[in-house]
């Protein structure tokens, strides 16, 4: 059994792994983990961390040991970052992908996948039958609990079509209201530069 030093030294000794991993989980989506796969992947980090450091400065001596862990954390904060963005905009699955490696995304869900590369203006029905329109602004990160927040939203007759436009910054549709549907609209515009698709703007809100 290690004794308590030996034990502390470990963990200092992971400690850059574990800040790595957190700043991913902070930044990204993440499948839910457990306490085992936590630690894994802090191993991983902390390994991959080790392993750049004694690349680039491991072989300074004369610096102080506040220098060397000044190092640690920044390619920690660094690689944590790196991380997050990779996972966050699927930069290791679209190599994949494009030599038929896997089809799979680093996002957790279809939810996840299509918000990331679809936006502007949308169709969202109700569980109840009601439509509203509007610009996505936010959208829940985990399909389990969806919701969305729409600017310059308007509620839409489903015989007329005729709108009721929300006064106001917009709505928030939580998961009690039952999503049913969302379609994306595209957006159609006359000489005027005037939208036809719901009488909604072509461009982002202001």
């Amino acid at each position: 059994m290690p004794t308590s030093l030996e034990a502390l030294s470990i963990l200092l000794v992971l400690l850059p792994g574990f800040l790595c991993a957190r700043i991913v989980q902070g930044l990204t989506v993440r499948p839910t983990q457990t306490e085992m796969d936590k630690i894994v992947e802090a191993f991983l980090y902390s390994f991959v961390i080790y392993v750049i450091y004694s690349i680039t400065i491991g072989s300074i001596q004369q610096a102080t040991a506040g220098f060397h862990l000044g190092i640690l954390a920044s390619y920690s904060i660094l690689l944590g970052i790196f991380v997050a963005a990779a996972l966050t905009n699927d930069w290791p699955g679209r190599v994949l992908r494009r030599c038929h490696i896997t089809n799979r995304t680093s996002q957790t869900s279809i939810w996840n996948d299509v918000f990331h590369n679809l936006t502007g203006y949308v169709l969202v029905e109700l569980a109840d039958g009601r439509l509203i329109s509007g610009w996505v602004l936010y959208y829940s990160d985990r399909d389990d609990t969806p919701s969305l927040f729409l600017e310059d939203a308007a509620w839409i007759d489903p015989r007329t079509e005729e709108q009721k436009p929300i006064n106001g910054p917009g709505i928030l549709i939580g998961r009690e209201s039952g999503i049913r549907t969302i379609s994306f609209l595209n957006a159609e515009t006359d000489n005027s530069g005037s939208d036809q698709s719901h009488g909604t703007s072509a461009v982002p809100p202001t």
